[in-house]
Order: C-alpha cells, then sequence, then structure tokens
C-alpha cells in the first residue's frame, strides 16, 4: 500500500494541510517549530524535521538526501539499508530512482507535481511505496491523493476445493471488529500458513439469531495469520486496537481499514483442509452458522455447512515468512 507525506515547508496554509489530514494523511515535514504548532493543534500527526521538536528526526529516524550525481544515489541506497530516505532529486529525473528502487523499497520520493508522482507510482512496475508532496496547489494535492488512493493493491484469489471439515474442542479464538463496514464479498485473509491464507467473510448477512455486524470478522484460532498492509502478516493472537488491516474482496481488490477492538474468547472449533494443484492447507474457524468463508462466486458460505467438494477463495504465496515478512526460503507447514 502507498503511503503520503506532505511537505509543508515553512509556510502554514491551512486548507492544504486541512484537506491532506482529512484524506489520511498523518505525516509533515516542515522546517519550522511555528508551523508544527500549527499542524498539531489541528490533529495528532507526525512531524518531520531536522529539529529538535520533531516526532520523526532527520539524521536520527530517517534519512533526507539530495540525489544529484552517481556518488549521492548510492549513499541513498546504502542508507536506506539502515534506515527509510527521502529521496530528492536535484534534476528531476526517472533514472536514479529506477537504480536506487532496483536495490530497496525503503524509499520516500519527493514529488512536485501529479506527472513526477505518476511516473513514480509504475518505476520497474512495482513502483515507489512512498511519496513526499510537495505542491502549494490545492486542486493538484486533491488529485495527487486520489490518484494514489485509487492504486489499491489487487491480489490474484484461487478457488481451492474443501477436503474435510472436522470439530475441534474448545480453543481461543479472536473476533476482530474493524473500524470500517464490508459488504458481500469482503473479509479478511486468514490461514493456518502463511502459504494459503483462506478469505473469511465478514459478518454482512443476517440470520435468525443474531443481526449483521458488516463491520466484523470472526477470525478464528489465535495462531493463524493474517495478511496486513504492505505484504506483511501477523498473528491474530498479537492483534490490538489502532492496527493497519487489509479488507480484501473475491475479486481480490484491497482497501485499508483499521482495528476497532478484539474479542478473544473460547470456542468450539473446526479444522476446515483444502486443497489446491496437489497442495493440502487449512484454517481453524469457530464452530458457528455466522462464521463464513467466501465461495468461488463471491458469496459468504457457512462454515456450519462446508462439504467436500466446495469452493472457496484463497490466496496462495510460495515465500516463507519471518517476522511477518515474506522471505525466499523452504519451509513446510502442515
Amino acid at each position: 500500500m502507498r503511503k503520503i507525506l506532505f511537505n509543508s515547508s515553512d509556510k502554514f496554509v491551512k486548507n492544504l494541510i486541512t484537506f491532506a489530514i482529512e484524506h489520511g494523511i498523518t505525516d509533515f515535514l516542515t522546517a519550522s517549530e511555528e508551523v508544527a504548532q500549527k499542524i498539531r493543534e489541528l490533529a495528532k500527526v507526525k512531524i518531520i524535521s531536522s529539529q529538535s521538536f520533531a516526532d520523526i528526526l532527520i539524521g536520527r529516524d530517517i534519512e533526507y538526501i539530495n540525489v544529484s550525481d552517481k556518488k549521492s544515489e548510492e549513499l541513498a541506497v546504502q542508507s536506506a539499508r539502515v534506515k527509510p530516505v527521502i529521496v530528492k532529486l536535484e534534476n528531476w529525473k526517472i533514472i536514479p530512482i529506477e537504480n536506487i528502487l532496483a536495490q530497496t523499497d525503503n524509499i520516500i520520493v519527493e514529488v512536485n507535481n501529479f506527472e513526477e508522482l505518476k511516473l513514480c507510482a509504475g518505476i520497474l512496475e512495482k513502483g515507489v511505496s512512498a511519496f513526499v508532496i510537495n505542491t502549494s496547489d490545492f486542486n493538484e494535492l486533491k488529485e495527487m491523493i486520489d490518484y494514489i488512493n485509487s492504486q489499491t493493491l489487487k491480489l490474484e484469489l484461487i478457488d481451492a476445493e474443501i477436503i474435510k471439515v472436522s470439530q475441534l474442542p474448545v480453543t481461543d479464538r479472536v473476533c476482530i471488529d474493524s473500524c470500517n463496514i464490508m459488504t458481500i464479498g469482503e473479509g479478511f485473509l486468514i490461514g493456518s500458513s502463511s502459504q494459503c491464507l483462506f478469505l473469511v467473510h465478514s459478518e454482512t448477512v443476517e440470520n435468525p439469531y443474531v443481526a449483521a455486524r458488516p463491520f466484523r470478522v470472526n477470525a478464528g484460532a489465535v495462531h493463524s495469520y493474517i495478511l496486513l498492509p504492505d505484504n506483511k502478516t501477523q498473528y491474530l493472537s498479537e492483534l490490538k486496537a489502532g492496527d493497519s488491516l487489509l479488507t480484501v474482496n473475491a475479486k481480490g481488490e484491497t482497501q485499508l481499514n483499521v482495528v476497532g477492538r478484539i474479542k478473544l474468547e473460547k470456542r468450539p472449533m473446526l479444522l476446515i483442509k483444502a486443497k489446491y494443484e496437489q497442495r493440502e492447507f487449512s484454517v481453524v474457524l469457530q464452530n458457528a452458522e455466522t462464521v463464513n468463508l467466501t465461495s468461488a462466486e463471491g458469496m459468504p458460505i457457512s462454515v456450519t455447512k462446508l462439504k467436500s467438494g466446495d469452493k472457496v477463495k484463497c490466496y496462495i504465496e510460495n515465500v516463507g515468512r519471518h517476522f511477518g515478512m515474506s522471505i525466499v526460503e523452504t519451509i513446510t507447514e502442515k
């Protein structure tokens, strides 16, 4: 997922700052303590500066490097191996960014207009993942934010075949109440192995026993992985209020979400096994009619009605995980 920072420089333009905050920007670059104070009066934000009033201090927490030649380009790459680097191009050219991005993703590129942002977003197919927007033009700021927000990550989901559903004893399970309303076909990617995550459907459907809770996903056993933004995973047991989530729909389209609260309770569970191309995977979910996976047609299908041969949406990875980050490594999970 792409992140935006705003360069407010030494000027406080309230309508620009307010618009940026209302559209999710919470990181502001400034050299002025007065400007930083005025921004902080509007919302809880992080100030990036080389001055002591900063929340993120340039030189300690992050680097700011002007790239004007091969030597400074190499310095940016070396520095990015230690901490994030804001890259500012003296003579705006695409090749230096390509060279840096080919070696590291840990960069934030300062852009001055919409055209520069679009170029960076498509470099080497994957594009730059974070930007400092440097503009005083309200319409251009809006255009740039709208463009980045439209560039959602799309995942390639597959249809795995259910092969077995069996009862388990009462165990600890996690229910995620998010801060966003989800619709039919949307939920979170969860599984016992990070190499296959099942699209566990949100509680968007009413039944005779309980009203719909479209902000909720009954996510399963505490050991399970969940896919988060930036292609990271985390154990369900580690989630807490305020953590970022990745809502995914049956088409693989994604959007950011946030944990509102976590409910950890003891419940009877089901072990659900599925296969795809001769590989077997599993997920452990609560044994309740309100808990759903997502069918091949993109509709909720209750875990209590699953049977062998049913097809459900899953996300397959061919990498291992180390502290939630993907790595190329041979790992077998059963």
